[in-house]
């Protein structure tokens, strides 16, 4: 069993932010991965990406999904690098019952890209459509109602209630005090009302709360194009809003953004296997998780064999000890060692 401790390689030419508003920029009149023309208001920036699972809270599961919906979607909170807990779509918290019972208060004012209150309701309901839908929701399995809503015995979370249009109470099986960094997550953001109503329209051109809107459909294989709209205050974001009108996430995999980003046609790349060492010789190194030049952080992933323990002859803990020990853990670390991937001596990544 190994496990990746610190492999999320970035190369920046621009300085990365999402900051934007409620009513979006004037779209691009047709699709297109091209930048639209530059304005004084800010830069476009192209950013490599995997094509991601979908782009709405209620389905993430990878890591451009969670980059693309936490660049469309606000959650209650942020967490910053150093583990900071910050308001984003709720200004305050309060724990009642010694962390088993919490309140929520939202951002007097905050809309959404179509001019649509944000109300405590809305995130009620995306966090009972996604348990419901069974991909994403384990972040909320301490809530009460999780397991009855995962069997099919309930159509909503019992333990989440909107007390008023900007209070939202969650009630847990028990204590918790980590909730309101728990509730960060992406895929905790809210949906506005019409969603549901518009679930296939909405999936292609989700309607957000965060930073940057979508400009235009989803164009599967090619590219997602965001822009920033103004109006939006969940954050302190201000400078990097002055510096990027638009994002277009290029859908491209790994060997052709990098050959793109040497080329000059995209900005943020991921690096190749292989590659890490020429990246860090030609651009250099970043600082502080900005750029320009490579960018190095901790990525919290756990990489693991699994087996089906009801089936043999895995159902033999002795076979399945006897395998873990064949594995030479450091042989398959010293094969990545541009990439600086641990040797697992645990269940979870040591920075978690």
């Amino acid at each position: 069993m190994s496990r990746r401790a610190w492999c999320c390689l970035t190369l920046v030419l621009t300085l990365t932010g999402c900051e934007q508003g409620i009513q979006p920029a004037e779209p691009t009149p047709r699709p297109s991965p091209s930048p639209t023309q530059e304005q004084p208001q800010g830069a476009t920036l192209r950013w490599a990406v995997q094509e991601p699972t979908g782009i709405v809270p209620s389905v993430v599961v990878d890591d451009t999904a969670l980059l693309i919906v936490d660049t469309l979607f606000d959650s209650l909170t942020q967490v910053t690098a150093d583990g900071t807990v910050l308001p984003s779509a709720a200004v305050a918290w309060d724990a009642f019952e010694q962390g088993r019972r919490w309140r929520f208060t939202l951002r007097d004012g905050a809309r959404y890209h179509d001019g649509t209150p944000v109300k405590a309701q809305d995130f009620a309901n995306a966090w009972s459509m996604t348990v419901d839908q069974g991909r994403t929701g384990a972040h909320l399995q301490d809530v009460v109602g999780y397991r009855s809503l995962r069997a099919g015995q309930a159509k909503t979370l019992a333990g989440v209630r909107a007390i008023d249009e900007l209070t939202l109470e969650v009630e847990l099986r028990a204590p918790n005090m980590e909730l309101p960094a728990i509730v960060a997550h992406p895929s905790l953001g809210p949906v506005p009302p019409r969603a549901v109503e518009r679930a296939a329209r909405f999936t292609e051109r989700p309607v957000g709360n965060g930073p940057y809107a979508m400009a235009e459909p989803w164009a599967h294989g090619q590219f997602i194009r965001v822009v920033r709209a103004e109006g939006w205050r969940n954050g302190q974001r201000r400078r990097a809003r002055d510096r990027v009108r638009e994002i277009v996430f290029r859908i491209i995999d790994v060997d052709a953004a990098y050959v793109g980003f040497q080329q000059g046609r995209i900005d943020v790349a991921p690096v190749p296997p292989g590659a890490l060492a020429q990246a860090r010789r030609v651009y250099g190194m970043g600082r502080d998780g900005v750029g320009p030049g490579v960018i190095e952080a901790p990525e919290l992933s756990l990489y693991f064999l699994g087996m089906r323990i009801d089936t043999p002859p895995w159902d033999d803990p002795a076979v399945r000890r006897a395998l873990s020990r064949a594995i030479d853990r450091h042989a398959i670390t010293d094969a990545n060692s541009d990439r600086q991937i641990d040797a697992a001596d645990g269940l979870v990544p040591p920075s978690l």
